[in-house]
């Protein structure tokens, strides 16, 4: 055998093992997505990614995607164990980012340390908790709301900087925007707050006249829900928020974003433009005197947030 045959077989062997492992990835989790929304059996795809990570135990999104696939089994302990491993292997800051948030939401983290941004935007990725806006043709933790088949934003139809129609100078930004490098890596990421009283710890307070939110609520009614303010004078503010719920909309409330094409939690799309889903804008005044040092989210889990500006 020439040194030439020699040197391209093994040429072709490493690329099998190491240069197609986004190429693996994909294959799984086009696997993974096979199936109506009710399926729990993904013990194939488990064996194969062990199979792909012994390969290459450096690749986070092998591990990514197994421990979603534990998610979605109910098994959240192992999804757990899997992203707390992830820690040992030095990952890049992105994914150090990424192991955080998941790890925060799968053992119910109650309190955060949370960065203004320039334009206000508040820093919420390491509070984002459940998948509300996918990509497509991808499956997903059922986690948005109680509806069995599972309904989530579609993210292509999202641009990056979202405006209030009737006041553009209120903006939200999209989750955890700084921290993605391409679209796709959405998929890595939990992208919407389920609210259940966590406490937000500002770490570079200022002095703002107004806090908005791009919210809705999942009960299929109106829900209300209490935040309380805490300044830097150590004085403590509760207010009351009414939010609508994403489908069965209260016209009294502003709305922000609809869409019509509504993805499933097993990849699957359908368009329902009698019933689409909404997002609207809600704005509670501030002390604009006092710096706001803490907020305190609802203590209410039908309740959830996409984005939170400062003004």
């Amino acid at each position: 055998m020439s040194k030439k045959i020699i040197f391209l077989s093994l040429f072709f062997i490493i690329q099998q093992v190491y240069g197609g492992d986004w190429e693996n990835y994909l294959r799984v989790r086009k696997m993974f997505t096979k199936g109506d929304y009710q399926r729990k059996d993904f013990g194939r795809e488990i064996k194969i990614l062990k199979r792909y990570i012994s390969q290459n135990p450096r690749y986070m999104p092998y591990y990514s995607l197994m421990a979603k696939i534990y998610e979605c089994m109910g098994k959240k302990d192992e999804a757990i164990k899997i992203w707390e491993n992830c820690l040992k292997i030095s990952p890049d800051e992105q994914w150090k980012i990424i192991i955080s948030q998941h790890l925060s939401a799968l053992k119910g983290k109650r309190e955060f340390e949370v960065k203004i941004q320039k334009e206000g935007y508040l820093d919420l990725v390491e509070v984002y908790n459940v998948y509300g806006i996918t990509r497509d043709h991808v499956r997903y933790v059922n986690n948005m709301s109680d509806i069995k088949e599972g309904y989530a934003w579609e993210e292509k139809h999202l641009p990056d900087i979202l405006a209030c129609p009737r006041n553009v100078r209120i903006k939200f930004q999209f989750p955890c925007l700084p921290y993605i490098k391409k679209r796709q890596d959405i998929d890595f990421f939990r992208t919407v707050i389920k609210t259940y009283g966590q406490k937000l710890k500002i770490v570079n307070p200022g002095n703002y006249s107004s806090m908005h939110l791009l919210a809705f609520s999942v009960s299929g009614k109106n829900e209300k829900g209490k935040f309380i303010l805490e300044y830097d004078d150590r004085t403590k503010i509760i207010k009351t928020v009414e939010f609508s719920d994403w489908i069965n909309r209260d016209r009294t409330h502003e709305p922000v974003y609809r869409d019509a094409e509504i993805h499933m939690c097993n990849g699957e799309e359908f368009d329902n433009p009698r019933k689409p889903l909404w997002m609207f804008h809600y704005s509670l005044k501030l002390k604009r005197k006092k710096k706001l040092i803490r907020i305190t989210l609802p203590e209410n889990d039908k309740i959830r947030i996409v984005a939170i500006t400062l003004k």
